[in-house]
């Protein structure tokens, strides 16, 4: 609990300390395309992007000609800078374990990229994602996940009424990518305090960091999952 706390706070220090770069947060440049290449078309569907940052990744879905695209995010600033920079978008600040505050049955599709293992209560965040989903409406998640825990977090989506419909494992793709922007995610580092540098070498996932090794040993891997929810849940 005390570690998924420190992520969520690390990740609101950095959101409010960034300038500009905050996409380089996502392992990939390619992870919403990653997921749509398993779903398919969104045109004219109301998407929702969960933990969006700075919007990257929820302009880039919009671009998918989606009826309607919604974003939302627990750092303040975060959403203030994605409202400057895709004006022709919705973002809201919202926290992603009290979605029961949002409207129900709303939803066709919920991208949830890297925003997972961040969570203290995965019970709140699946349980609000079967409040705003529609009848068989998708909920996408891209996230890095050890090995052993992969059952027990499908268990919790699964007691919410979300059916696991597709896995698929994504590791290989993600060091591939890491290694191929590897130079200008290290010279975001570089930029930071040097007491800082580590910190961000792992959360940016630049080779020879820990998270690196880790996904390189299989002691973390990358994992694209697909629910639906069930007919009368």
């Amino acid at each position: 609990m005390f570690v998924k706390a420190a992520l969520k706070y690390w990740y609101n220090w950095i959101s409010k300390n960034d300038d500009g770069q905050l996409r380089f947060l996502n392992f990939s440049d390619n992870l919403y395309q990653y997921c749509l290449d398993e779903i398919g078309d969104i045109k004219n569907k109301i998407v929702l992007d969960i933990g969006c940052g700075r919007g990257y990744g929820t302009a880039f879905l919009q671009k998918k000609s989606p009826a309607q695209i919604v974003g939302f995010d627990f750092a303040k600033k975060g959403i203030k800078d994605a409202c400057k920079l895709y004006q022709g978008i919705r973002f809201e600040k919202r926290d992603a374990e009290k979605l029961h505050k949002t409207p129900g049955s709303y939803y066709d599709f919920v991208f949830s990229v890297e925003m997972l293992h961040c969570l203290k209560s995965k019970s709140a965040f699946f349980k609000g994602i079967n409040w705003i989903l529609v009848k068989y409406g998708v909920l996408v998640i891209a996230d890095i996940i050890t090995p052993d825990n992969f059952p027990r977090v499908k268990k919790i989506a699964e007691q919410y009424g979300l059916q696991l419909e597709y896995t698929k494992e994504i590791t290989a793709k993600i060091l591939r990518d890491l290694k191929a922007s590897s130079e200008w995610r290290r010279e975001v580092v570089n930029q930071q305090r040097p007491s800082i540098q580590n910190a961000y070498a792992g959360w940016a996932g630049i080779p020879g960091s820990v998270v690196f090794k880790e996904l390189q040993s299989r002691k973390l891997i990358y994992v694209l999952w697909v629910f639906t929810k069930k007919e009368g849940v």
